[in-house]
C-alpha cells in the first residue's frame, strides 16, 4: 500500500469551507450553522471581558484544530476525486450530523498521519464492495480504518446513566462495512453526554460487559443466597450468545472478529487555557486530544499494544483485561 503525498493549498480550512458555503450559511437562522461560522471566523485581538475572552480563546483553538485536521485531510488525498466530493459536500451540509462525521475524519486523518506518523490511503475497500473512510499500515500490516462520530446533546439538567448504546451501534455499523481480509480498527470521536475519557465504563460496558450483582432464590422456599458480584460478558466483543439465546456463532465463538482494536479520540481545551483562560492574558491556546485503545481479545488480525505504547489501552494485563494506566473498572 503506497500513500501519495498532496501539497494541501495555502488555506486549507478555506478551501474546504469556501466563501460561498459560508455566505449561504449567513443567510440560515439555524444556530448550529452560526456556530460554525463563528469558529471559522474567529481572529484578531483577544477582548479584555472575561467571558467574551473565554469564548474567543476557545475558538481560535477550536479553528486551529479543524484547519490541521483539513490540512493532513488534504495533503492524505480526501479530497481528491469522488471521495473529495462527498467530503466536502457534507463539509458544507447544514446538517450537524454530516458536518460531524466529515470533521471526524479529517481529524482521523491528521490522528495517523501527524501524530503517529502513518501513511493514509483514501482508498480503502471493505465488505462486499463496501468503501472505507480510509486505509493505513499498522503493526506491519494493512488495515483498513472507519470513522464515526456520535452525538447526544448534553443535559440541561442533572441526570444519571452513560451513553454506551451509541458505542455499541458505531461498532455494529462498522462491523458490517469491514472486510475479514484485513485488520481493522474502529475510530470513534464522540460528543456524548459524559467524555468517554471520564467515564470509561460505557466503552468498557459496549465492548466487554459488565459487573451485575446475582444471588439465587430458593423457588420452595423463598430463601435467597448471598449476593455475587460477576462480570457479565454481554459487551459486543465477547458475547457469545444474542438475547434470544441463540448462539452468536455456529462454532459457540464471538462475533465481531474483523474489528482489531477501537480508538476512542476526543477534544478537550488545554489545562493551561483552562487555568489561565478567566485571566485574559492566555495567547498561545490550543486542543488537546485525549484517546483510548481497546483491543479485541478475539480479533482475526490483532495489533499488538506495543504499537500503541504511551497511551491509554484497554488490553491484557497478564492477569484479565484491564486498564494499562491502573484506572479501576
Amino acid at each position: 500500500m503506497v500513500a501519495r503525498l498532496i501539497q494541501p493549498p495555502d488555506d486549507p480550512l478555506g478551501e474546504a469551507i469556501p466563501s460561498s458555503v459560508r455566505t449561504a450559511w449567513r443567510e440560515s437562522r439555524r444556530t448550529e450553522l452560526h456556530w460554525r461560522l463563528r469558529i471559522l471566523s474567529a481572529s484578531g485581538p483577544t477582548p479584555c471581558e472575561g467571558r467574551n475572552a473565554v469564548r474567543c480563546l476557545y475558538d481560535r483553538a477550536q479553528r486551529a484544530a479543524w484547519e490541521t485536521y483539513t490540512y493532513c485531510a488534504f495533503a492524505c488525498g480526501l479530497f481528491e476525486g469522488d471521495r473529495g466530493k462527498d467530503l466536502r459536500a457534507r463539509l458544507a451540509d447544514r446538517e450537524p450530523a454530516s458536518f460531524r462525521s466529515a470533521m471526524a475524519e479529517c481529524a482521523t486523518c491528521w490522528l495517523l498521519s501527524g501524530r503517529f506518523r502513518l501513511p493514509v490511503h483514501a482508498y480503502a475497500p471493505g465488505r462486499k464492495k463496501k468503501k472505507l473512510d480510509m486505509s493505513t499500515v499498522m503493526d506491519g500490516q494493512d488495515v483498513g480504518i472507519e470513522v464515526k462520530a456520535p452525538y447526544r446533546e448534553p443535559p440541561r439538567r442533572f441526570w444519571m446513566g452513560d451513553d454506551a448504546h451509541l458505542l455499541r451501534q458505531c461498532l455494529d455499523s462498522a462491523n458490517k462495512q469491514f472486510s475479514s481480509e484485513v485488520a481493522n480498527v474502529l475510530v470513534i470521536v464522540p460528543q456524548v453526554r459524559t467524555r468517554v475519557f471520564s467515564d470509561r465504563d460505557q466503552l468498557v460496558t459496549a465492548l466487554y460487559g459488565q459487573e451485575r450483582i446475582t444471588f439465587f432464590v430458593n423457588t420452595e422456599t423463598g430463601a435467597a443466597s448471598e449476593e455475587t458480584i460477576e462480570f457479565s460478558p454481554e459487551g459486543r466483543l465477547l458475547r457469545r450468545r444474542l438475547p434470544s439465546g441463540r448462539p452468536v456463532k455456529p462454532s459457540g465463538e464471538p462475533g465481531y472478529t474483523r474489528v482489531s482494536a477501537v480508538i476512542v479520540v476526543e477534544e478537550s481545551p488545554s489545562e493551561v487555557w483552562l487555568r489561565k483562560a478567566h485571566s485574559a492574558r492566555m495567547t498561545g491556546v490550543w486542543m488537546h486530544h485525549d484517546m483510548l485503545v481497546a483491543h479485541n481479545p478475539h480479533a482475526q488480525y490483532p495489533i499488538g499494544p506495543d504499537f500503541f505504547r504511551g497511551y491509554v489501552q484497554f488490553m491484557d494485563l497478564g492477569e484479565g483485561y484491564g486498564w494499562n494506566d491502573g484506572e479501576p473498572l
